[in-house]
């Protein structure tokens, strides 16, 4: 006090007022010092509590060598301070305000600009540019500046209201242009709603550019127990903990709207609450860019308009996840991202829904540049070990479906990885190319283009796509369980390159099961041995379809491609139990393994219950049978063929068609190009109809067998 310009100290009852219209200036002290101190009067055992009420200062330029104002008041009233010219402290705090009784507690000023010079940081809270705090009660805190905050020492604003009594919820609200500073560039912690607004670029060298709900541990004080927090702002920057962090806990909300978010540590990061609403341009993080971590019931929701860029920091790079968001309660009302162009180290964008509503997923260009071996650990999520994807999705039983609609996607274990455990549809939309690669890690097997596993007790399957590639695996894998009558899966895609299979479909779904490929597809059929080497697959297929279902519904399958080339595996295989039709058309199909008996066309009806099997094909060459099938249904089995088909193993039991009908319904193989077998004991055609009452007609030009050219 000795060294202030002002030090005005009340102990009496009343209200304590300061007022300068000129310059305030303490070269080597505190510049303005106003205190409410109160007293408790010895009078024996009835001691006496003196209380002031109000403190108010007011103020134009202020200049401290420590600090420029300390407003302090254990009275009963509200605290005051507000300044219109440029606040300087050269080893302080800017604006250090605080009030222990219950009521409110405001700071308005123009420019503060404190510690130039020190070391950033933020571990000693006695520096910084205002610190404003309510220690008792309901008190509010409000924090007004109209011009920028810089400090290089401490946080730019600490706005707290730590009411401690049961019941408390006094509210922060900030509202700023720019903030500097070498701590947090915003810190507010309360047991009410939280507002936070700056017009203008907040930056932290220390923790965090903005910090919404956290506590501050130096000061032992209360932790993280806001109910309502809303961030607006520009552009924020900030070091090792993130550039946004929001924190809530029981009913309340979380909101974040920004511009900006640059941060060496995570870019966004909001956990509790209910609901969990963030909207931002552009992230550039560090470690991940944008987490949202909801436990307490409440929906997600994420936009991002720009880029987000995840993994930005070498040592976290290889991990990082550039949009996460999981609603981790049962009580949960969805997920839902927006995004425009993701990048990160291990996954794009991660999206998880354990409550009632459904998961989202609209972007971009979404890529990662990492796989792993075994599964990841996100860091700063909690334990949840899951493969590296572009896009990675779940919704869990009592979940309403998953929709996914991307420009394009690559990724390091999987392009896109999507679980639908719930009653809704797992739809998938990609409308450029979907791209699954290993970059640096050799090891790793376990890669697809798109893997789709809907699990749940209803809902249909739908995947559209344009180019579809794995370097490491099936290029599409699907799983579809659709317990209603009338869940469909269907697969319709542009091109498909698959190092294991192009695409697997097991659907035992009750409706249509339909796949469509406009352009090529190309299955390598390689596998890893436990040698790390690549071996030939035979169970690799350009495209297998498995139909099974207990529904009485019809279950048709329908496969309609272009050109197959499957290197290992059969071309085309399609079988199913179901009590429908199968239908198969494709052009130029090769299924060629000198050690292995592939099919070039392999179709099984195996339901008694199933009706007609129709193949209508051209150009196939195999190493077994050019074309097998079979049909245990009620109708008829029809084999059309246009070019050749040829059967070129030297196996003696490949035959260039073989078809086989054996319930119930008429036989009939057309061909009009040549069909060929070149095993020795081979027939060109093989055909039996088990059902006497029915016709067997073989209509051919020429049929070339090593034993038979008609059997």
């Amino acid at each position: 006090l000795s060294r202030s310009a002002i030090a005005a100290v009340n102990t009496g009852t009343g209200a304590l007022s300061v007022t300068a219209t000129g310059r305030v200036s303490s070269r080597h002290g505190t510049a303005i010092v106003a205190s409410n101190a109160g007293f408790t009067t010895p009078l024996g055992n009835n001691p006496t509590e003196i209380r002031g009420t109000d403190v108010s200062v007011t103020t134009g330029e202020v200049y401290g060598g420590k600090s420029g104002i300390v407003a302090y008041n254990s009275g009963t009233g509200s605290v005051t301070v507000t300044a219109t010219g440029a606040i300087t402290a050269k080893k302080g705090l800017g604006v250090d305000a605080t009030n222990r009784g219950s009521g409110a507690l405001t700071v308005s000023v123009a420019t503060v600009s404190a510690n130039d010079g020190l070391s950033a940081g933020d571990a000693d809270v006695r520096y910084g540019g205002i610190r404003a705090v309510t220690e008792y009660g309901n008190g509010s805190v409000g924090v007004s500046a109209t011009g920028d905050i810089s400090t290089d020492q401490g946080h730019g604003i600490y706005a707290a209201a730590l009411g401690a009594e049961d019941g408390a919820n006094g509210t922060v609200t900030i509202t700023a242009a720019g903030v500097t500073a070498g701590g947090s560039g915003i810190r507010a912690v309360a047991r009410g709603a939280i507002t936070v607004s700056a017009t203008g670029i907040v930056s932290s060298a220390g923790t965090a550019g903005k910090t919404v709900g956290k506590s501050q541990q130096q000061e032992n004080r209360i932790g993280p127990v806001v109910l309502n927090a809303t961030v607006v702002s520009d552009d924020v920057s900030g070091n090792f903990d993130a550039g946004i962090y929001a924190s809530a806990t029981g009913a309340g909300a979380i909101s974040v709207t920004a511009s900006t978010v640059t941060a060496s540590g995570f870019g966004i990061y909001a956990t509790g609450g209910a609901n969990i609403d963030i909207s931002v341009a552009s992230v550039s993080a560090g470690g991940d860019g944008v987490v949202a971590r909801n436990s307490s019931g409440g929906s997600i929701s994420i936009n991002a308009s720009g880029t987000v860029q995840a993994g930005t920091s070498q040592a976290t790079s290889r991990f990082s996840t550039g949009i996460f968001a999981h609603n981790a309660s049962t009580a949960s009302a969805g997920v839902t991202v927006t995004a425009a162009d993701v990048t990160a180290g291990a996954i794009g964008i991660f999206a998880k829904n354990e409550g009632t509503g459904a998961v989202s997923v609209t972007a971009g260009t979404v890529s990662t540049s990492e796989a792993t071996l075994s599964g990841l650990t996100l860091s700063g999520t909690g334990v949840l070990s899951v493969p590296s994807a572009a896009v990675y999705a779940i919704n869990d039983e009592s979940g309403a479906g998953v929709s996914i609609s991307v420009n394009s996607v690559r990724g390091g274990n999987h392009g896109v990885y999507a679980i639908n455990g719930g009653t809704g549809d797992l739809e998938i939309t990609v409308s450029s190319t979907v791209v699954a690669d290993v970059v640096d890690n050799a090891s790793v097997t376990d890669i697809t283009g798109i893997t789709a596993l809907d699990t749940g007790s209803g809902g249909s399957l739908m995947i559209r796509a344009g180019a579809v590639s794995s370097d490491g695996g099936d290029a599409i894998y699907a799983k579809h369980v659709g317990a209603d009558s009338d869940a469909s899966a269907t697969i319709s895609v542009a091109t498909v390159t698959g190092d294991g299979s192009g695409i697997y479909l097991q659907s035992s779904g009750g409706g249509l099961v339909s796949v469509t490929v406009a352009g090529d597809v190309s299955a390598m059929g390689s596998a890893t041995n436990s040698d790390g080497f690549k071996v030939a697959d035979s169970a690799a297929a350009g495209v297998r379809v498995i139909k099974h279902t207990e529904s009485a519904a019809s279950g048709d399958v329908f496969v309609d491609l272009q050109a197959v080339t499957a290197s290992a595996g059969d071309g085309i295989s399609v079988t199913s139990s179901a009590t429908g039709a199968i239908t198969v058309t494709a052009t130029n199909v090769t299924a060629m393994n000198s050690l292995h008996s592939a099919k070039g066309v392999y179709v099984s009806n195996s339901s008694g219950e199933g009706t007609s099997v129709k193949i209508d094909v051209s150009n196939v060459t195999a190493s077994g049978d050019g074309i097998h099938a079979k049909n245990m249904g009620k109708g008829a089995l029809t084999v059309s063929a246009t070019g050749s088909v040829a059967s070129t193993g030297s196996t003696t039991s490949g035959s260039g068609i073989y078809a086989k009908n054996s319930t119930g319904g008429d036989l009939m193989i057309a061909v009009t190009g040549n069909v060929m077998a070149a095993g020795s004991m081979t027939s060109g055609i093989k055909a039996e109809n088990e059902d006497s009452t029915n016709s067997l007609t073989i209509m051919a030009q020429s049929v070339t067998g090593g034993k038979d050219g008609v059997h």
